[in-house]
């Protein structure tokens, strides 16, 4: 790290979904983050806060906002409370870039999205979030040539792998959620990586 001038490193779980919901606990991270706290901090809920969302999204008849809004907002002080410094890699538009890779979706002014940044503006902490940008519905077969990864993954598998046909505008909804509560720092992940072009 001190070769490459790195000061600190953020560990965090990818943005999981409902189908690739992990079946260890990440809190482990924090052994490290205990034993080199000057080097290393972690974030979590990408992969619990954002199956949660997932489930809302993807099976409303079973998982309501208002049944799971409780549990949701406790593991998000327990996450807080380990020692985390913020919430992600939370996820509101994930391309799948392999068989194993999650597609991954939810409005970003999800009523889930906006308890999160009311916990993360109350306690001066940030939410990453990953975000594909689309200012209109895309069609997969219209994606631009602008991700050398994405376009390499459909050129070697021949496949969109767990991604739609179409994918949803989610600019508007994106502004709405950083209107909702300006205190809340967003961090909107990553940098320069674009698979839509816009």
């Amino acid at each position: 790290m001190d070769a490459y001038g790195i000061d600190i490193t953020l560990f965090m779980p990818e943005p999981h979904g409902v189908d690739n919901a992990p079946s260890c606990n990440f809190g482990h991270l924090g052994e490290i983050v205990e034993n080199f706290p000057a080097r290393f901090a972690m974030l979590l809920g990408g992969e619990t806060l954002n199956v949660m969302i997932q489930r809302v999204v993807t099976e409303p008849d079973t998982y309501t906002y208002e049944a799971i809004k409780d549990e949701f907002q406790a593991r998000a002080l327990e996450i807080l409370a380990t020692g985390a410094v913020g919430f992600g890699e939370m996820a509101a538009e994930h391309f799948s870039l392999a068989s194993n890779h999650p597609y991954v979706s939810a409005p970003p002014d999800h009523p889930l999205f906006k308890d999160l940044a009311d916990i993360a503006a109350l306690y001066d902490v940030p939410i990453d979030l990953h975000m594909e940008a689309l200012t209109s519905d895309l069609k997969f077969a219209d994606l631009p040539d602008c991700s050398t990864l994405y376009k390499q993954s459909q050129l070697n598998y021949g496949s969109h792998f767990n991604d739609p046909d179409v994918f949803p505008e989610n600019i508007t909804a994106f502004k709405t959620l950083l209107d909702y509560n300006p205190n809340a720092k967003i961090i909107w992940v990553h940098a320069g990586w674009d698979n839509t072009n816009e």
